[in-house]
C-alpha cells in the first residue's frame, strides 16, 4: 500500500467556516492535486457528497444514523449499500497514497467517542508518515448568535444556556483523542487574513493563500435578521418538527433569510448568567490555547423591530413559504406580534395585521 507523507484532518468546530472551506477545497480539487494535495471525492450512484463528514462517519461506524447521520432520508431503502460504498471509498482514499498529502475534512469528527476516534486515528497513522488534525477555535461570545440562528433554521428549540461550554468540551475531546497531532488555530486571526479565511487556510496548507483564494468561489453565508429569527423561533416553539398539526421539516423557513431587518442579538444575553458563562469559557480558551480573541460588545444596541424595509419585504417572503399550513401558522404568529404593538406603535400594528391577514387568506385560497 502506498503511503502519504502526511494526512491532514480538518475537524471543523461549530461556526468556524467549515462548510466554506469544504466547498472551496472541493471546487479546487484539481489545483490542490497539482500541488500534491489529494482532496478525495466521495460519491454514491454518481452523486457526490457535499463534504467528507457523512461518508467518513458512515465508513467508520457502519451505520446510517449514528452521530446525526440521516442517510435513510436521502437514500431510502439503500442505506446498507450507501454505507458499504462509503467504506470502500474511504479505504481506497487511505490506500492510494496519491500526492504528498491526503486532506480530509469532517466537522463531525469532534463529536466522535473514544472507539470511533481511536479507529480513525489508527487508520490515518497507518496511511501516512505524519498525521495532523486541525481545528479553528472561535470566541463563544461571537459564535453564540450564529449558532442559535443555525439551530433555529434546523427547527431546534434549544435554549442558549445549553450551548455554553460546548467549544471547550469539543477542544478537550479533540485533545484527548488526537493528542500532539492536534493543532488549534484562532478563527478570528484567520478571518482577518488579508485574503480572508479561505486564504489563511490555503496558506496554512503551505500554498499561496492569496492566489488560491482569488480563484475560489466560496458560498455566501447569510445571517437572519432579528425579525426573521423572531418568527422562526416562535414557529419552532409552537409547531415542532415532530408535531402533526403543521407539516414541518428542517430548514423549511430558509426563505426568511432574505427578510431584511435589525441585526440579530441573542435574546436576554447581556447582564445575565448566559453572558458571564460565555465570557468565562472564552477566557479559558484564550489561556488554554494561547490565543487572543478580539473585543466583543458589552451592551446591546437599542433597536426597534418591524421597520419600513421589513414591512415592505414581508409579503413576498411569506409568499415564498411553500407549505400553506406553515404560511397560515406564520400569519398567526405575526398577528400576535401586531397585537403586542397596538398601544405603543399603532401604525406598525395595523401594517403587520394587514400583512398577516392577507398571507392567511392567500394560504387558504
Amino acid at each position: 500500500m502506498a503511503r502519504y507523507d502526511r494526512v491532514i484532518l480538518h475537524a471543523g468546530l461549530s461556526k468556524t467556516g467549515s462548510t466554506t472551506l469544504q466547498a472551496v477545497c472541493s471546487e479546487m480539487r484539481p489545483q490542490l492535486a497539482a500541488q500534491g494535495i489529494h482532496y478525495p471525492e466521495f460519491t454514491f450512484a454518481g452523486q457526490p457528497f457535499p463534504n467528507h463528514s457523512i461518508p467518513m462517519t458512515a465508513a467508520l461506524t457502519g451505520s446510517a444514523t449514528r452521530f446525526g447521520l440521516r442517510l435513510q432520508e436521502r437514500f431510502t431503502g439503500q442505506e446498507e449499500e450507501v454505507v458499504a460504498t462509503c467504506r470502500a471509498q474511504f479505504r481506497a482514499a487511505l490506500a492510494e497514497g496519491e500526492g504528498n498529502t491526503l486532506l480530509l475534512s469532517s466537522e463531525i469528527a469532534e463529536g466522535y467517542g473514544p472507539r470511533v476516534a481511536g479507529d480513525l486515528f489508527g487508520r490515518l497513522r497507518a496511511a501516512a508518515d505524519e498525521v495532523r488534525v486541525v481545528a479553528y477555535v472561535r470566541n463563544p461570545v461571537s459564535a453564540l448568535a450564529s449558532l442559535l440562528q443555525e439551530r433555529a433554521r434546523a427547527g431546534s428549540t434549544m435554549v442558549p444556556e445549553g450551548l455554553v461550554g460546548r467549544t471547550r468540551e469539543k477542544c478537550e475531546r479533540l485533545e484527548k483523542h488526537f493528542g500532539d497531532a492536534l493543532t488549534l488555530l484562532n478563527y478570528h486571526e484567520a478571518s482577518s487574513h488579508r485574503a480572508g479565511l479561505v486564504g489563511a487556510w490555503f496558506e496554512w496548507l503551505g500554498l499561496d493563500g492569496a492566489t488560491f483564494a482569488a480563484s475560489a468561489h466560496p458560498p455566501r453565508n447569510t445571517r437572519l435578521s432579528a425579525e426573521a429569527y423572531h418568527l422562526i423561533a416562535a414557529i419552532n416553539q409552537r409547531y415542532p418538527l415532530t408535531g402533526a398539526t403543521v407539516p414541518r421539516r428542517a430548514y423549511d423557513l430558509d426563505c426568511l433569510q432574505s427578510l431584511p431587518g435589525q441585526r440579530f442579538e441573542v435574546p436576554g444575553f447581556y447582564g445575565t448568567h448566559l453572558e458571564s458563562g460565555c465570557r468565562e469559557e472564552a477566557a479559558w480558551l484564550e489561556a488554554h490555547c494561547g490565543m487572543r480573541f478580539p473585543p466583543t460588545r458589552s451592551a446591546p444596541d437599542t433597536i426597534e423591530l418591524w421597520g419600513a424595509e421589513t414591512l415592505a419585504a414581508l409579503p413576498a417572503v411569506f409568499a415564498a413559504v411553500a407549505e400553506p399550513a406553515l404560511r397560515r401558522a406564520l400569519a398567526e404568529v405575526l398577528l400576535e406580534e401586531a397585537e403586542g404593538l397596538r398601544a405603543a406603535r399603532p401604525d406598525t400594528c395595523a401594517a403587520l395585521a394587514a400583512i398577516a391577514r392577507e398571507a392567511a387568506a392567500q394560504a387558504s385560497a
